[in-house]
């Protein structure tokens, strides 16, 4: 089926497009959410007469998604979750759950249909997914699956330092976090001493420089 595109899509066409689409994709979002036209004589002749409006109105999406992209991009979302010794989840992270809480965390609400999720989350860890408010506007966001808050501080710090890395799995995020999630109330605080004293420590040697 061919439509004519009123805004931009991701790895589809811009603005004024006339594309081809499977009929289950056209009838049952792109048409319904006013996003393209069926490409009928009559219609191009429509989008022609009207398409300084319609550009006017992608202008003002992409200008409201760049100011969502500034509220979103590079935050860290916690979701809590539970998981076994391994660090396995015990289900998978969801689009939903992601937009739920990427929505509570900057009181606005996300629809689930702009999160790209591109592999399942299953492990602990911090992990990067993209949020797509505009076909031309992508934001990072960083989900920070943890069984507790005390678990997510612990490795939001230990991810802001390099001492872990993207993705979750055991053998390069998790090693130890665990463990040092639930070490006696004296151990963690030593350890919120010592890294608050590298943290002052380097900031002495950036303003030295």
């Amino acid at each position: 089926m061919q439509v004519i595109l009123l805004e931009n899509i991701r790895k589809l066409g811009a603005v004024g497009d006339t594309v081809t689409v499977k009929n289950g994709y056209a009838r049952n979002y792109l048409i319904p959410n006013q996003k393209a036209l069926y490409a009928t004589q009559g219609n191009i002749d429509y989008f022609e007469a009207q398409k300084k409006d319609i550009e006017a109105r992608n202008n003002e999406k992409r200008a409201e998604a760049e100011t969502l992209k500034a509220k979103i991009h590079e935050q860290y979302v916690i979701i809590l979750q539970q998981a076994g010794d391994d660090d396995r989840l015990y289900g998978a992270v969801t689009v939903s759950s992601i937009a739920t809480a990427l929505s509570d965390k900057i009181e606005e609400n996300i629809e689930r249909r702009i999160v790209a999720l591109h592999d399942p989350i299953k492990y602990i860890g911090i992990h990067k997914v993209e949020v797509h408010p505009h076909a031309d506007v992508i934001a990072e966001l960083f989900i920070n699956v943890a069984r507790t808050s005390e678990e997510a501080e612990i490795l939001e710090r230990k991810f802001k330092k390099g001492e872990i890395q993207l993705g979750g799995t055991k053998a390069t995020s998790v090693e130890n976090v665990a463990e040092a999630a639930f070490t006696r109330p004296e151990e963690n605080k030593a350890a919120t001493a010592e890294d608050a004293a590298e943290d002052s420590d380097s900031e002495g040697e950036q303003e030295a420089a």
